[in-house]
């Protein structure tokens, strides 16, 4: 099974403060690695993580560790 993730997944997964954090972290631990997306979606969560605070390297910290599963 191929997963495809977006925007909202990605940043639920990093930033704790999102209402729907818990269940991402859930779904993403029961679901089969690695999540395939796209240069757009990657950029795209890049501008909401700073925007809401976060730096954007904790996005590519998160890519590198899927990328190595």
């Amino acid at each position: 099974m191929t997963v495809v993730v977006d925007t909202g997944v990605l940043v639920a997964l990093i930033d704790p403060d999102t209402r729907e954090h818990a269940w991402a972290r859930e779904e993403a631990a029961r679901l089969p690695v690695p999540f395939l997306t796209s240069e757009a979606i990657l950029t795209e969560t890049a501008f909401v993580l700073a925007r809401d605070g976060f730096d954007a390297d904790e996005l590519l910290r998160w890519r590198s560790r899927a990328s190595s599963s």
